[in-house]
C-alpha cells in the first residue's frame, strides 16, 4: 500500500486551535514534512498490544529479567506515577492489573527479547521459519490509519477520541485492559493511547523529499545524532493514556 505518513500543513493548522503550547507545537513538527511512503511487502500485526499474560509465557519459558526489574519502573503512589525500584511490568504500585492488561514498563531491548523468543518458539512448533518482530513507524503508521487520510482513523472530531482510546480524558491517570475501546477500520485495537508501541526505528527528524519512500526503516544508528535531547532514541507511537487528544494521532 501508499500513504501519506506525517502532518500536512494545512493538519498542523487544523491543530493549532487544540495546543497552546509552543514545546508541543515543536513536537508535532517532528511529524512533518508529510511525505508519501509505499510498503510492498505485505505484513501481520498484532491485533492488541501485548498483554501481561502474553508477557508471562515470555518469562516462565525464558526466565528473562526486564531492565525495570534490574534498575527502576513506573508506579502509582498516592495518585500519581513515580520511578522508583520496585516498580515493574509486574508491580505498578496503586494501578491494579489484570493478565488482560498492556505489559508496561518495558524497554525497546525487553520488546525485542520477546519477538526473539517468540519468532524461537513458532518456528520449533510450525516446523518453518517464523519472525516476529517490532514494526518500523512506517508500518505502524499504515496501520493504524487502515486506509484513512485523516487526523485519527475515525476522522477529524477530538470528541470521539473516548470511544476509541483510552486517553487523559477517560483514563483516571491509568491504563486499562486490552480492546476496552473500538477497533480501528482493520479490526486493531488501542493504536491511539492507553499503552504507547515501540517500532523498531531509530528517531530522527523526517528529512523533506519529493520521492516516494520504499519500505523506509529510518535512520542508521551510524548518522550523526539528531534526537530531541542530543541522543538518539527508538519511536514510541500512539500516545499512551495521559496523553490529550493532539498526542494520540496516526500521525
Amino acid at each position: 500500500g501508499e500513504f501519506t505518513m506525517g502532518t500536512t500543513e494545512v493538519e498542523f493548522e487544523m491543530l493549532a486551535a487544540l495546543i497552546s503550547n509552543a514545546d508541543e507545537h515543536a513536537l508535532v513538527r517532528h511529524e512533518m514534512p508529510s511525505h508519501r511512503v509505499r510498503l510492498e511487502r505485505p505484513f501481520w500485526i498484532g491485533q492488541t498490544e501485548v498483554t501481561i499474560a502474553q508477557f508471562r509465557k515470555f518469562v516462565d519459558d525464558s526466565g528473562y529479567v526486564t531492565e525495570a526489574e534490574k534498575s527502576s519502573g513506573y508506579g502509582v503512589v498516592d495518585g500519581q506515577w513515580e520511578l522508583r525500584p520496585g516498580f515493574h511490568w509486574k508491580n505498578t504500585g496503586e494501578q491494579s492489573l489484570t493478565d488482560k492488561h498492556p505489559v508496561s514498563n518495558l524497554s525497546w531491548n525487553d520488546a525485542t527479547a520477546f519477538c526473539e523468543w517468540l519468532s524461537q518458539r513458532e518456528t520449533k512448533q510450525h516446523g518453518r521459519l517464523m519472525t516476529y518482530r517490532l514494526p518500523t513507524e512506517a508500518e505502524w503508521e499504515f496501520a493504524c490509519r487502515a486506509g484513512t487520510d485523516s487526523l485519527w482513523p475515525f476522522g477529524t472530531d477530538p470528541a470521539l477520541l473516548t470511544e476509541h482510546a483510552v486517553t487523559s480524558s477517560n483514563s483516571n491517570n491509568r491504563h486499562s485492559p486490552a480492546m476496552s475501546k473500538k477497533e480501528n477500520p482493520l479490526g486493531l485495537f488501542d493504536m491511539l493511547g492507553n499503552e504507547s508501541e515501540w517500532c523498531s526505528d531509530w528517531f530522527a527528524p523526517y528529512g523533506s523529499t519529493t520521492n516516494v519512500l520504499i519500505n523506509p526503516t529510518g535512520p542508521r544508528p551510524t548518522e550523526p545524532r539528531q534526537g530531541q535531547t542530543g541522543s538518539m532514541d527508538r519511536v514510541q507511537r500512539g500516545g499512551s493514556f495521559g496523553f490529550q487528544p493532539h498526542r494520540q494521532r496516526s500521525a
